[in-house]
């Protein structure tokens, strides 16, 4: 089974999280506001900074090497700037709002004709006191980093697309189960 989801420093560190603020968003984007941003960007909070990544990497797939992108994390200090992927200007986005809740959205794609399986963390989504912000990413080969101020679960790559960029053009059949966790329930 192959799986790119969040590492356990992470979520412990997205659970002390809960209670302090969401500080800002800095994204690589062309524009301020929130859409989506290319290869990675940087989550604020009051004593540290977590930078998301959504970039290909080699990944065994079957028989065989292939570039999928999905989330990474690494926790940065809240002085260190970012830097994004791309050579493009910084945007911040400030937020200052306390975070109430954190949910992490999942994907399990069994190809059950090669007894194999997928595994994805697809969004994760902070709820302030004023409301959500839900950061997402599309299928495996694409690194755009979508951002929302909601937590519309339809703007999640939808089952059906990953189902369909999943089954190599009807070569196999492939179930997907999408399930979130709050991230207490990892404490």
């Amino acid at each position: 089974m192959f799986g790119a989801k969040l590492n356990k420093e992470i979520i412990d560190l997205l659970c002390k999280m809960i209670g302090t603020n969401l500080v800002s968003i800095e994204t690589g984007a062309s524009e301020a506001e929130f859409s989506r941003s290319y290869g990675k960007i940087r989550i604020n909070f009051n004593a540290s900074a977590i930078e998301l990544s959504n970039l290909e990497k080699p990944t065994p797939f079957l028989d065989s090497l292939d570039d999928i992108s999905g989330f990474s994390c690494e926790i940065k200090d809240k002085d260190t700037p970012f830097i994004p992927y791309l050579d493009e200007e910084i945007h911040t986005i400030p937020i200052n709002e306390q975070i109430t809740e954190i949910t992490i959205i999942n994907d399990l794609i069994t190809i059950p004709d090669c007894s194999y399986q997928i595994e994805f963390d697809e969004a994760i989504i902070i709820k302030t006191v004023k409301g959500f912000y839900m950061i997402s990413r599309d299928w495996q080969y694409n690194e755009i980093i979508r951002l929302s101020k909601h937590c519309n679960y339809d703007d999640i790559y939808p089952i059906d697309q990953v189902i369909e960029s999943w089954n190599n053009f009807g070569t196999f059949m492939v179930d997907v189960k999408r399930t979130k966790h709050n991230v207490k329930e990892h404490e």
